[in-house]
């Protein structure tokens, strides 16, 4: 089968997404990185929606079928003083 732009997209927004530990891309970031104009990234992106490969939630695009989880926050030191 034949990959399409939308498909390198998919594939490209998955690994940024990968690699920065789970924000993706804005559209401007994929159309900067692929030298697409933005009109032609946002309609990719609707159809990658509609296809049900991502989502937007909050206005940010989430790959379907991935879980984020925030990274673990580090404990917080109790100092202790004696007087």
């Amino acid at each position: 089968m034949r990959r399409t732009r939308r498909d390198e997209i998919y594939e490209w927004v998955c690994r940024y997404a990968d690699e920065m530990d789970g924000p993706t891309p804005s559209i401007h970031e994929i159309a900067l990185h692929f030298g697409l104009n933005y009109k032609t990234v946002y309609h990719h992106v609707l159809k990658l929606v509609v296809e049900g490969r991502l989502r937007q939630e909050r206005g940010k695009l989430v790959v379907v079928g991935s879980e984020w989880l925030e990274p673990p926050q580090p404990p917080v030191r109790q100092r202790h003083f004696d007087f």
